[in-house]
């Protein structure tokens, strides 16, 4: 088995607790309990497509605002530094609400993958994107998320 080289992490539920409710987000969104946003949004007509994007946002914003580090999190991130491995952040949130919540909470990563950026967890795009910049084949590093998306994608 190959040794690990980087660590890749999901923000949200993972790193950092934004208290985002994603079934209010629906509700506001008029769309069916348990569907994905982001995927449901290249699906709506245009106008109500526009309506939900403006909710997304501030949905998030807020959440940037309001978000902490979970418990742990220090502590992992100083073994992941302590051991020179490679790390990034793969989030499906937008650029500008992920720089927010980084800067919020303090942490700051040399590789950050947002929806902005292209294809979306659960594509395996991110992760490829980022093996490729680490020169490190996909089993030297390590995916960790709270989310089927974020398992599906590592």
């Amino acid at each position: 088995m190959p040794a690990i080289r980087g660590v890749i992490f999901d923000l949200d539920g993972t790193l950092v607790d934004s208290r985002l409710d994603f079934d209010r987000m629906r509700e506001e969104m008029q769309l069916p309990p348990e569907m994905a946003i982001l995927e449901a949004l290249t699906k709506l007509p245009a106008e109500h497509a526009a309506r939900c994007k403006e909710i997304l946002d501030r949905h998030e914003r807020e959440g940037a605002a309001r978000s902490q580090l979970l418990p742990g999190v220090a502590h992992l991130l100083n073994e992941v530094t302590q051991r020179k491995w490679h790390q990034a952040i793969v989030t499906r949130n937008s650029r500008p609400v992920t720089e927010a919540t980084l800067r919020g909470v303090g942490l700051h990563f040399p590789h950050v993958i947002t929806r902005d950026d292209g294809p979306v967890k659960p594509h395996p795009w991110p992760i490829e994107k980022i093996c490729r910049e680490w020169q490190v084949q996909p089993a030297e590093e390590g995916m960790i998320g709270d989310y089927r998306f974020d398992i599906e994608c590592g």
